[in-house]
């Protein structure tokens, strides 16, 4: 337990709060964690990688180059 964690009863587990950048997110009893609405892409290795957009609730593509 921590500060700002809230008691989940059903699990017997403490877990934080909803981000609140991320009001789209869910609340899994699976994992005990927030998680997207849309699974991340399956293809999220380098130079590829995600991040989310609350905006439009997706996973938009950044490349990343050296």
């Amino acid at each position: 337990a921590g500060i700002g964690m809230w008691y989940d009863q059903a699990n017997d587990v403490f877990s934080f709060p909803q981000p609140e950048a991320n009001p789209s997110w869910v609340y899994s009893s699976n994992t005990w964690s927030w998680v997207p609405p849309v699974p991340m892409p399956t293809d999220a290795v380098a130079p590829n990688y995600y991040e989310w957009v609350e905006a439009n609730t997706s996973w938009v593509l950044v490349t990343v180059t050296e």
